[in-house]
């Protein structure tokens, strides 16, 4: 079976968080927000809830995914994805990519964390991933004992993976700019977003970034007046 491709692989990610989520309807309600702002992605990421709680909550969350035309993807849940139809998230200590592949099929987004290893990320593209993440890039909120990685896997990534890159880990508005100069195609963020006072209006700038600075596609020139190569980049969706 053919894989599908996902062209809305870009731009903005949120990832949500029961601290500054507390109830479903402030999760409905920022969810709404962000994606007005121009979020294309949610991954729903709750460890405390129970089972029946997540699955209430990850079915409100993609009636509104419908409406912007976004993807809604959980993390580290298998039964639920497949229950609901929803792309997986899964990490090195969760169920293996060929399991989640297997069980939900070619057309379902399933992305892999990767920490700071190009191995990682070599072996999940060639088993199938959609999308490899890589980080923390900075101090994060939400992950406090994340690996650390150095923006410049980014752009090593992007000479030797044919899949989007996923920037994550403590990423706000003053640093999201060096992470897709780098080469990310997606940016994750949690706590910039989710507890910003105007979700909307941060999500807008945030977008706004990356369509400044991946503004001419993936393609190299040979400056002559710096005798260097240059490196541009794909306009975000």
């Amino acid at each position: 079976m053919t894989k599908t491709h996902h062209p809305t692989l870009s731009g903005l990610y949120l990832i949500t968080d029961p601290k500054t989520c507390p109830s479903q309807t402030i999760l409905l309600h920022k969810a709404h927000a962000a994606l007005k702002g121009g979020v294309r992605l949610i991954q729903y990421r709750s460890k405390l809830l129970s089972k029946a709680q997540q699955l209430q909550d990850c079915l409100k969350l993609k009636q509104i995914c419908g409406k912007y035309n976004a993807h809604l993807l959980i993390n580290d849940h298998l039964e639920i994805a497949q229950k609901l139809n929803l792309g997986l998230h899964i990490g090195q200590q969760d169920i293996s990519l060929t399991t989640a592949r297997t069980t939900l099929g070619h057309n379902t987004i399933i992305g892999v964390t990767c920490h700071d290893q190009l191995s990682l990320a070599l072996a999940a593209e060639k088993a199938g991933a959609d999308y490899v993440s890589f980080g923390a890039f900075f101090n994060s909120h939400t992950k406090t004992q994340a690996h650390q990685a150095s923006p410049n896997i980014l752009i090593q990534a992007k000479h030797i993976l044919s899949l989007p890159l996923c920037a994550i880990g403590g990423i706000n508005i003053d640093t999201a700019g060096l992470l897709y100069q780098k080469g990310a195609d997606l940016i994750a963020i949690s706590h910039a977003i989710l507890s910003s006072t105007n979700i909307e209006a941060t999500c807008t700038k945030l977008k706004f970034l990356c369509n400044q600075k991946k503004s001419h596609g993936i393609n190299g020139f040979y400056d002559r007046t710096f005798k260097s190569m240059c490196i541009y980049y794909t306009p975000c969706k």
